[in-house]
């Protein structure tokens, strides 16, 4: 069938539930892991509580270590969710998630095998699922580099619109998307 057709839709479908639920599966339930863990997590969590969303600050210095959008994300998630490891770990994994969806769509171009197998075989990568529950940029840059890669050889058109996107996102999660200090 079709990618468009419904044996695409329960592709797609079946993928997408499988690799939210690899991915997803008991996000918060785990203590944050890792110093660095820990890092980007309070980084985000000092932008939240300042209320600056433009400088990252860890214990009250400058931090540069990732970009500031990634915090902004992160922040956003404490805001909407609360503060805790499932909001510290949300961005990720849904970065994750979207880098699957990503390939898979991609490669459902070349066929309906293709499609299965290519996400099959990155959910197979453990570091890859494991990077996507994991509090860092690792898996939004991932995401990013994916879908300009795909996009890229899709098509000259497709791959000029995402790079216009791409290029105005921080400033559209600096002005709108950022949340305010209530």
């Amino acid at each position: 069938p079709e990618a468009g057709g419904a044996g695409g839709r329960r592709e797609f479908a079946l993928v997408a539930v499988l690799s939210g639920l690899l991915i997803g599966l008991r996000l918060g339930a785990a203590p944050l892991l890792d110093p660095d863990e820990a890092r980007h997590a309070l980084a985000a969590l000092e932008m939240f509580e300042r209320g600056a969303w433009l400088e990252p600050t860890l214990n009250a210095e400058p931090y540069h270590h990732k970009l500031s959008p990634f915090y902004v994300l992160v922040g956003w998630c404490y805001r909407t969710l609360g503060v805790g490891e499932l909001a510290a770990r949300l961005i990720p994994a849904l970065s994750a998630w979207l880098t699957v969806i990503a390939v898979h769509v991609f490669a459902s171009r070349r066929g309906m095998a293709a499609g299965i197998l290519a996400p099959l075989l990155l959910c197979a990568c453990g570091f890859f699922v494991l990077t996507g529950r994991f509090v860092s940029f690792d898996a939004t840059f991932t995401l990013f580099l994916t879908d300009d890669i795909c996009t890229t050889l899709a098509s000259p058109v497709e791959f000029v619109l995402f790079s216009v996107t791409v290029t105005s996102l921080p400033l559209v999660e600096a002005t709108i998307l950022s949340p305010t200090k209530s």
